[in-house]
């Protein structure tokens, strides 16, 4: 039976390749058992479906700037909290 460290590693080794049916069924039936990891697992298989639209959105976001108006909201904003 995997504990807690050894599921985690697992997991993440299972986002790079495909796990044997041994490695699997023993993942399956330690997350059946412990809820944090298959809570882990869940937020873990989400960020990496997730992240290779981060770097294409910042990216893209990097050529634009604030508008002069949003800026005055902010310093307006900023020394509205000053004070």
């Amino acid at each position: 039976m995997l504990n807690c460290k050894q599921a985690a590693a697992r997991v993440s080794e299972g986002l790079e390749r495909k796990l044997s049916v041994p490695q699997r069924l023993g993942l399956t039936l330690h997350q059946f058992i412990c809820h944090r990891c298959r809570d882990y697992a869940r937020q873990l298989r989400f960020l990496h479906r997730l992240a290779p639209g981060i770097d294409a959105h910042i990216e893209g976001q990097q050529d634009q700037a604030l508008s002069p108006h949003a800026k005055a909201k902010i310093k307006a904003e900023l020394e509205r909290r000053q004070n």
